[in-house]
């Protein structure tokens, strides 16, 4: 299975040694929210569920270290991925023909 931008933010914040509450106690946020609802969120970056910003990616990065380019491509090659999982879908649906159930 390819690597996500959320599993390389993962693997970066464990390499650096932090917890997601960790992380979520050093990221800042306007208005200000709990400690568990930016631990959550930095659950759902991780996750692939939330999306990854300029202002995302200022925020983890003054928290860990990770490649900014490498999560770039990481995200690039996702929404690739995801076109042409889309394309297939389209092109098998023009394909498919309705048709009653034979009884």
């Amino acid at each position: 299975m390819a690597t996500t931008p959320g599993t390389y933010l993962r693997h970066r914040r464990e390499a650096a040694g932090l917890s997601v509450d960790d992380v979520a106690g050093r990221i800042g946020t306007t208005p200000p929210v709990s400690l568990l609802m930016r631990a959550e969120w930095v659950r759902l970056v991780e996750a692939d569920q939330a999306p990854i910003g300029g202002d995302v990616l200022r925020a983890l990065r003054a928290a860990f270290p990770f490649n900014q380019r490498t999560l770039l491509r990481l995200g690039e090659a996702a929404s690739a991925a995801a076109d042409r999982r889309k394309g297939r879908l389209r092109a098998a649906r023009t394909k498919a023909k309705v048709r009653p159930r034979a009884a």
